[in-house]
């Protein structure tokens, strides 16, 4: 369409007495307007990363950078850190997608129930569930649901809300337009759906320190969970599994195992669990990619 209005635009040049210069001026301030570019953040406890990229759906790249993290689990810190890096003017004037590190972030299974009316009554339902699992105060934090089938279980996040205005304030500060802010569980587990072709499987969302795994079983989810991880992460996601598909419901299901740790492998991996053969979880192998570009930033382009 852009391209169709300055083609209208250069016929008119003689009566409007406008330049090729003015036309192509003018055809760049409407593209900037119609798709501005883009900052990707992600936040986590070890490290920020910001990079802005070009118009367009293929854009490249024109600023990245990272910042070193204090590793614990405050986020006051790292908010005043972005706040800093912020300040410099090749970030301003854009759009802004955020990515939010699972160590902020809680999650909880939704079970489905026909008696709640709506929206708010599935929120509602919602925080209970998170109070009755991590206590009032998750309870009282920010909750979304995942977008799923009518009768389907949902996926619920919380986020503390005095980070959510923390994160709002630095943003508009820098002249940045907020787009989407997203728990990196479920960017991760969106850039990878397409991939995620076994029924029943495991999903494991990997950053250093922290594993988020989700249980899906006929196209909805059956369980999720986060807990931490030490530095053998591959010896640890054995015993989780395991110790998971214990506690599963129901009769013992073999499944097939997506791991998705884009800080220690460039690739989606996987590995097949023979819950027939006393709960072995094999050496995981390597699949094919997933992206060209594994960064997390890329699960929100």
């Amino acid at each position: 369409m852009l391209r169709l209005w300055a083609e209208r635009l250069r016929s008119r040049l003689p009566a409007a007495g406008l330049s090729r210069g003015a036309v192509r001026a003018w055809t760049a301030a409407a593209r900037a307007r119609l798709l501005p570019e883009q900052v990707r953040i992600t936040l986590s406890p070890d490290e920020i990363t910001l990079a802005r990229f070009a118009h367009g759906r293929h854009a490249h790249e024109l600023a990245r950078t990272r910042i070193n993290g204090p590793g614990n689990g405050d986020w006051r810190p790292l908010i005043v850190t972005l706040a800093e890096t912020l300040r410099e003017p090749v970030w301003h004037q854009a759009c802004v997608h955020i990515v939010l590190s699972n160590h902020f972030v809680r999650y909880v299974r939704v079970p489905w129930v026909d008696d709640l009316g709506g929206e708010e009554e599935r929120l509602a339902y919602a925080r209970h569930c998170f109070t009755q699992l991590y206590g009032e105060r998750v309870g009282r934090w920010t909750v979304r649901l995942s977008e799923d089938r009518y009768g389907m279980a949902q996926l619920a996040s919380a986020v503390d809300p005095e980070l959510l205005d923390a994160l709002m304030t630095t943003v508009r500060g820098a002249s940045l337009r907020l787009v989407s802010l997203q728990p990196a569980f479920m960017a991760a587990f969106n850039h990878c759906r397409d991939s995620l072709t076994a029924d029943p499987y495991w999903f494991v969302h990997i950053e250093p320190g922290r594993a988020c795994l989700a249980h899906v079983v006929g196209g909805t989810w059956a369980g999720v969970r986060g807990m931490r991880l030490g530095a053998e992460w591959t010896t640890d996601l054995r015993i989780i599994l395991a110790r998971e598909q214990l506690m599963q419901e129901g009769p013992v299901v073999d499944s097939k195992i997506y791991v998705y740790a884009p800080a220690y492998t460039p690739t989606l991996v996987s590995g097949e669990w023979l819950s027939a053969h006393g709960l072995r979880l094999p050496a995981i192998n390597a699949a094919a990619p997933v992206a060209a570009d594994t960064a997390m930033a890329e699960a929100v382009s």
